[in-house]
């Protein structure tokens, strides 16, 4: 009966410890990525276009800050944002006066970890590199977008351009997954070890 008893409290000790341990280890070394498309949005002026970006695993951007800026772009101090999302809305006094209700989020999409920024009615002006940056991840992602007058190929405004907002690539369940795997298989051998004895 001792025996048992050692046993069952190993084991409840185990499984709070591996708890612990998996979810540490998955959210240090799982690591999260902001995704942006690499190839060059192009539009012409006057449409309304989407610059994709999300974080990869999913990841609830709710509550979180999401932070657009201009690469190729000198801001005002005060002003140096494309868009700012932080406390559950917008925080325009910190967005450049040409993006104020121009610049968008898809409300809905964030807890999905979709970033993705619409912008209305662009300019030649528009043109350029943007960066999604989301602080409390550390990371950022790079997206161009090209308004020229030229006709259009490749505009994601057109709904037979859209694209889905999730991550496709093969590798990622793998990068979270790999040291839990081997975590779980080296303990679970110990325990056994153990409970042969």
């Amino acid at each position: 009966m001792k025996m048992l008893l050692r046993v069952k409290k190993t084991s409840k000790n185990f499984w709070r410890v591996f708890i612990f341990v998996l979810v540490s280890v998955e959210k240090v070394h799982g690591g999260y990525k902001v995704i942006g498309v690499s190839q060059p949005i192009k539009a012409a002026p006057g449409d309304d276009v989407v610059l994709p970006c999300w974080v990869s695993p999913i990841w609830d951007a709710t509550k979180k800050t999401v932070e657009w800026s201009r690469l190729d772009q000198r801001q005002d101090s005060t002003k140096k944002y494309v868009l700012v999302y932080r406390a559950l809305k917008l925080d325009r006094s910190l967005m450049m006066e040409s993006y104020i209700g121009k610049a968008s989020l898809i409300p809905e999409a964030l807890r999905s970890g979709n970033v993705t920024l619409k912008l209305t009615n662009v300019t030649v002006d528009d043109s350029g590199r943007y960066k999604c940056f989301l602080p409390s991840l550390k990371t950022h992602a790079v997206i161009q977008l090209l308004v020229s007058d030229s006709p259009k190929t490749g505009n994601l405004s057109k709904p037979k351009d859209r694209i889905n907002i999730e991550s496709t690539d093969e590798r990622d369940w793998w990068n979270v997954l790999w040291a839990p795997l081997i975590f779980i298989i080296i303990v679970s051998s110990l325990f056994i070890k153990k409970i042969s004895r």
